[in-house]
This record gives structure tokens, sequence and C-alpha cells, in this order.
């Protein structure tokens, strides 16, 4: 026969269970090791800011690849992937979820048309109105924007086999290198992550 005490007992255990089940948290020093591990450790960073009492885990790679034309209209166009923990190290969920594509050129070029559209796999997902902002200095100019995005589309992204972005007009492909880092960044996102095969 269980006494009240046993069950109390019972109770709390399955309760710590949940709890350590749910909240695994993985430390920025040990995200900082997975990082450190990946073919591209440059391209990733995971820092705490003790201010704001937050963990930002970051993927910025340059959008520019190859392509001559792009190269000469932007001296910069990096993307910038991002994932905001509260407190410190990474969870299970991010309080935010940021998509943000910077730029440096002679001239400002998503002042207007802005919006982004994502093409995953042969499916579009579009994003309109991004918080935008700017800097001149001499005869450069910088943008960003940045749009709120959703867990899905990083895992979605992450696992895609083909994955293109037109910002305005602006179309750019992604290849396998920046996919097997989209890949990456997921795989980093998820508190359970350890250190895996590289990619």
């Amino acid at each position: 026969m269980m006494t009240k005490s046993n069950l109390l007992i019972s109770i709390v255990t399955i309760c710590l269970v949940c709890v350590s089940m749910f909240s695994q948290t993985r430390s920025v020093e040990e995200v900082q090791a997975d990082i450190d591990s990946t073919p591209n450790p440059t391209a990733f960073s995971v820092s705490y800011d003790d201010p704001k009492d937050i963990t930002i885990l970051l993927l910025k790679f340059d959008l520019r690849g190859t392509d001559k034309s792009l190269k000469k209209r932007f001296k910069e166009l990096f993307l910038e992937m991002s994932s905001v923990y509260s407190g410190i190290g990474i969870d299970y969920k991010p309080v935010r979820n940021l998509l943000c594509i910077s730029s440096r050129a002679k001239r400002f070029h998503f002042a207007s048309n802005n919006d982004l559209t994502i093409g995953i796999d042969g499916e579009t997902v579009r994003f309109v109105s991004p918080d935008r902002s700017t800097e001149v200095k001499g005869r450069k100019v910088r943008e960003k924007l940045c749009w709120d995005i959703d867990r899905e589309l990083i895992k979605d992204a992450g696992s895609s086999s083909s994955l293109s972005l037109a910002i305005g007009s602006q179309k750019l492909s992604m290849y396998a290198k920046e996919l097997a880092l989209l890949l990456r960044f997921s795989k980093l996102t998820e508190a359970e992550s350890g250190p895996t095969e590289s990619q």
C-alpha cells in the first residue's frame, strides 16, 4: 500500500524528470565547442549579453559567392540568421528568431522594394515590412533588413535541398556550402544537440 509520503515522493520525482527533459539547456561553452568542431566555425558565433540576460546564436555568411555582378554592386552582402534565448545558454525555445540581410554599397538598393521571398524546395514564403536601418559613411551606404521568422523556417531551410532568396528585385541562390551552413545552424539551435558529423 502506498502512503501519502511515498505518493508525494513519486510525484515529485516524476515532475523533476519532466522538468529536466523539457529544460535541457546547453551552456555557451558547450555550443562554442560544437561550433569549433564544424568545418567553417567562423560563420557561427554564440555570446551571452549580461545586461540583457540573453544568449545569441548567430550564423553569418557572404551572399555574393563568386557572382561578379553582385560583387560589383555590393561591397558586402551578408545573410545573418540569429536565435535569441532568455538567460545563459541555449534551450529548446528561443524567444526570437531573426533573418537579416546586411549590405554595404555605393547606393541604397532596398529603400522601397524590400520584401523578402524565400523559396524552399519549390515552396515560397513571403515576408513584408522588414525592420530597416541605414547608415551613410563617406561614399558608402549600409542597409540592414531584418524579419522575424519562426523556428519551423529555420528547420525547413536547414533540411532543404534547394533554397533561394529574393529581396525586392535582387535574386540570390544558395548552393551546397550555404545549405550545409543552414543545416548546421538548425542543429545548433536544438538544445539537445551535441557534436555531430561534419557537414
